[in-house]
């Protein structure tokens, strides 16, 4: 998320509060991840692992698409407002990662261990490169780290897709 990220620009630099505060950003973050946790586990059973990712996406890219343009036709957005729907994106994020990493766990039954050290691996790459390099870069304004949060949302959407129509189709042509 590219509003972690840019937390030091974030909370001084546009919400203009003090290095002591930084909770005004983190509070909702994680209460978003870890309420949707919860709900994630309630959910399991209940829905279908391409349920509980679309309505994750849906969240998430909801969340980030009212962001920007919230950021987009008022200047200086109300603080609480911005809370409200980064909560929003942070929930939407964590009802989708579950049912993603069983799913890709699912394409490796016999490489479980390695697939898990895999997706690690490549998980912590894109947070040092979006944390390093593009939160940076977009932290200009609340509008560019807001259009960055939804670029990134469509992106991880259509990579699902594009995953889903994968492993369809491999499915398919393995099927006797």
């Amino acid at each position: 998320m590219s509003f972690v990220g840019a937390a030091p620009s974030v909370v001084v630099d546009h919400w203009h509060l003090s290095e002591t505060q930084f909770a005004y950003l983190f509070i909702p973050v994680i209460g978003g991840l870890v309420t949707s946790a919860f709900i994630s586990g309630r959910m399991a059973g209940r829905f279908t692992y391409a349920q509980q990712s679309h309505l994750g996406f849906i969240l998430a890219l909801g969340g980030s698409a009212l962001m920007t343009l919230l950021c987009a036709v008022i200047d200086a957005p109300p603080v609480l407002a911005q809370q409200l729907l980064i909560t929003v994106i942070a929930f939407g994020v964590q009802l989708a990662s579950p049912t993603l990493n069983l799913r890709m766990l699912d394409l490796f039954p016999l490489a479980r261990g390695s697939a898990a050290s895999v997706q690690s691996c490549v998980s912590i790459a894109i947070s040092a490169v979006v944390f390093g390099f593009i939160a940076p870069i977009l932290s200009g304004t609340m509008l560019s780290l807001a259009g960055g949060s939804f670029c990134f949302a469509l992106v991880a959407l259509g990579l699902w897709h594009l995953a889903q129509h994968g492993v369809s189709v491999s499915k398919r042509t393995l099927a006797p």
